[in-house]
């Protein structure tokens, strides 16, 4: 059965891809809808394609079969066996068709992390979107942090096979 996509690294030439996916999936306040999902700090072409090219990131993109991008995640590493999970973005009409979860997969499988870490906006508009998905994909919530307008929910997912 094809999922309409495909998935592969994210590389530094495709820097203007995720920008434009970031873009389309930003915050705004006054206009943010936290049951549809949102990306609070989007980053310019040029630093994502920076990013995707050293050691210490993992990217992962999802293309239709034009080669159209239709979302990504992309991750830092902290130490051995530990990653911050830093954004997953998914085109509006895209959402849905399962990429998120294709990607999030992917990710697990790649990296095999011993623990992922990520941020979640709390306040003042709570992205229930990405919690959810996040809770659904086995993920807890560890705490808060207050980060000037913003109150950050911490999540933390942790594999129990490697302790």
């Amino acid at each position: 059965m094809s999922t309409g996509f495909r998935l592969r690294r994210a590389g530094a030439a495709d820097g203007a891809a995720v920008a434009g996916i970031a873009e389309a999936v930003r915050y705004r306040p006054g206009s943010a809808d936290g049951a549809r999902g949102y990306l609070v700090y989007v980053r310019p072409a040029e630093e994502y394609a920076t990013l995707f090219g050293r050691a210490e990131t993992a990217a992962w993109i999802a293309e239709d079969e034009s080669g159209r991008a239709l979302g990504f995640l992309w991750c830092e590493r902290r130490g051995e066996g530990e990653w911050y999970l830093e954004q997953i973005g998914i085109q509006p009409e895209a959402r849905g068709l399962g990429v998120a979860a294709a990607l999030h997969e992917r990710m697990l499988a790649e990296l095999s992390p011993a623990r992922l870490e990520c941020e979640i906006m709390h306040e003042p508009l709570r992205n229930e979107r990405s919690r959810g998905f996040f809770l659904r994909q086995g993920w807890r919530c560890v705490g808060e942090k207050a980060d000037g307008e913003f109150v950050w929910g911490r999540y933390a997912r942790e594999d129990s096979r490697q302790f």
